[in-house]
């Protein structure tokens, strides 16, 4: 699971592609060295074409069709009532709940930093102008949330809770191989409850009671 782009985008004068005011990118192992200048117009141009085009309305995901190199990812947007779009480019198997909370924090932080009236009037971005307006936070986002779990509580939880249960799943089977009895496994296990215990008690002596005729 990686994120390759994410950036912030001005949608008050929707007139034109090159409304960026602040990006990072993250490509290393991902695109050849010299292609991530190309790969990163790419990224900009697909999310600022989405940012104009209006029909964001909070948040979207999106998949790219048509283009070979944005085939094997994943486009999410969240638009703010400031007049901007935070747009974010992960593959395919990044959380989509991680996704647009990074977003929302993303966008939550350039509207704190940068009020509507600072970019109200922007002129349009060159390809290769430098941000407009910086977000510092960019660099740190896009390198904290490479790995969901370190960045987001839920994520890490649920982790936790799946090695748990493989774990919890390897002991019952090698006591099982060790030939331990069922009875002993049930009673000291704190996680069945009274009634579970006394409900298996009482079907193991009707099951001894049966008579084949």
């Amino acid at each position: 699971m990686k994120i390759v782009y994410i950036g912030i985008f001005q949608t008050l004068n929707p007139t034109a592609e090159g409304y960026r005011m602040a990006r990072e990118s993250h490509l290393k192992g991902t695109v050849n060295y010299f292609a991530q200048n190309n790969v990163i117009q790419l990224m900009t141009v697909a999310c600022a074409a989405a940012a104009k085009s209006g029909k964001i309305q909070q948040g979207k995901k999106v998949k790219v069709e048509g283009d070979e190199q944005l085939a094997d990812y994943t486009l999410y947007f969240r638009a703010r009532s400031e007049g901007i779009v935070a747009g974010l480019i992960t593959d395919k198997e990044y959380p989509e709940r991680v996704a647009f909370a990074l977003l929302d924090k993303t966008a939550g932080d350039f509207c704190d930093r940068y009020p509507r009236s600072a970019f109200a009037n922007m002129p349009a971005t060159g390809k290769d102008d430098p941000d407009p307006f910086p977000l510092p936070e960019l660099k740190t986002y896009i390198t904290q949330y490479q790995d969901p779990a370190s960045a987001d509580t839920i994520t890490k939880i649920q982790n936790e809770l799946e090695e748990t249960k493989a774990v919890l799943y390897k002991s019952i089977d090698a006591a099982l191989e060790r030939g331990e009895k069922m009875d002993n496994l049930v009673n000291k296990s704190e996680q069945v409850s009274a009634t579970s215990k006394l409900f298996y008690t009482q079907a193991k002596k009707q099951n001894s009671c049966c008579v084949v005729m």
